[in-house]
């Protein structure tokens, strides 16, 4: 069926950053308001990050293959392999062809938009909370940036094959295209 990753992030090194990013939207609309109040607003600012923490919670969902009927993965897998005849084959690579099962992907994404709507709170109470849905290469930025804190930039991304001028590492040979795929 399904499966969920939880991760949690609490961060007391990163407070005034995190309300630098907050504040943002009201440091640009006083500079178009053309008031000098910026000094309040840091000041604001430095007071709260004495009692506040980043903090953050990843959630993962996964969905297994079981989740659609035998004779439908059947089906997408014969489809898949008619089209992977034509392709090069992969040594030391993911072709993401071979994993493009279309049913697996609407019981997946019917089931993750429920989950957002549960986490975003589907009533009329207002209580919920934020939601962001990452794309690969946000996903990819935010585990390294856990993982290797103060040195990870900001503005770092993974390369991913949807890249614009993916640049091929190593000798090209025709036979091979794994220096394309993941």
């Amino acid at each position: 069926g399904h499966k969920l990753s939880v991760v949690f992030e609490r961060d007391f090194t990163k407070n005034q950053e995190e309300l630098n990013n907050v504040y943002k939207p009201q440091v640009a609309a006083i500079e178009r308001l053309q008031i000098d109040i910026k000094d309040l607003i840091a000041d604001d600012a430095k007071k709260i990050a004495a009692h506040y923490s980043r903090e953050r919670a990843y959630i993962v969902l996964y969905t297994s293959k079981g989740m659609i009927a035998k004779d439908e993965l059947k089906n997408e897998q014969a489809k898949a392999a008619g089209v992977l005849k034509d392709i090069p084959q992969t040594r030391f690579s993911q072709n993401p062809i071979e994993f493009q099962l279309e049913g697996l992907k609407i019981t997946h994404d019917a089931m993750l938009w429920r989950l957002i709507g549960m986490l975003q709170g589907d009533d009329e109470s207002g209580m919920g909370l934020l939601v962001d849905v990452l794309d690969v290469k946000h996903a990819g930025a935010m585990m390294r940036q856990m993982l290797f804190r103060n040195s990870t930039s900001e503005n770092w991304y993974p390369r991913t094959p949807f890249d614009q001028n993916l640049r091929i590492y190593g000798a090209p040979r025709k036979d091979n295209i794994d220096s394309v795929l993941p």
